[in-house]
């Protein structure tokens, strides 16, 4: 299990990565950033200095550096928008975004509750209902899905489904 837990630890690394590398050519792609920046009708000067306060002026590989450098000491850079750090914004919006994940948590908790009892009445009989190994299947599969962490189908061992509740019910 160790094993697992450090392979998709690596893993998720790798996906990070990835990801600060496609959303840092993903800004360059859509075209110049001081563009989208800065007001249209301003001049040269304006335009340089933007540039240069921005780092804009450096290598890609400079400025990729120095975000990726910023992002693992937790400096997410500032918001053009807003004109206040990244971080903090996040933070801000950081309950809602756990108030939603929460919700469908429990949605998902639920559908899954329910799929089990389905799937479990129509395989196994009604009779089998009455069975606490019935019920200890069904804690033990919202259990593995509230780990949120670990899907379900992936758990060394677990073939996930109601495999093992057929099984029990011949």
């Amino acid at each position: 299990m160790l094993v697992y837990i450090i392979r998709r630890s690596l893993q998720a690394v790798l996906v990070m990565f990835v990801m600060s590398l496609l959303v840092f050519a993903g800004v360059y792609a859509i075209g110049n950033p001081i563009d989208i920046l800065i007001n249209p009708q301003a001049d040269q000067g304006e335009r340089e200095h933007a540039i240069a306060a921005l780092g804009l002026d450096k290598p890609l590989w400079t400025q990729y550096g120095r975000f990726l450098f910023g992002a693992l000491h937790g400096d997410l850079g500032r918001s053009f928008v807003h004109s206040t750090s990244a971080l903090g914004l996040i933070l801000e919006r950081m309950p809602a975004t756990l108030e939603l994940a929460l919700v469908a948590m429990l949605i998902a908790i639920v559908l899954d509750f329910d799929a089990c009892v389905a799937t479990t009445t129509l395989l196994c009989g009604a009779s089998v209902l009455s069975s606490p190994l019935w019920l200890l299947h069904a804690v033990v599969k919202i259990s593995k899905a509230s780990l949120l962490l670990v899907p379900i189908q992936v758990l060394p061992g677990s073939r996930g489904g109601t495999d093992r509740c057929v099984a029990r019910c011949s």
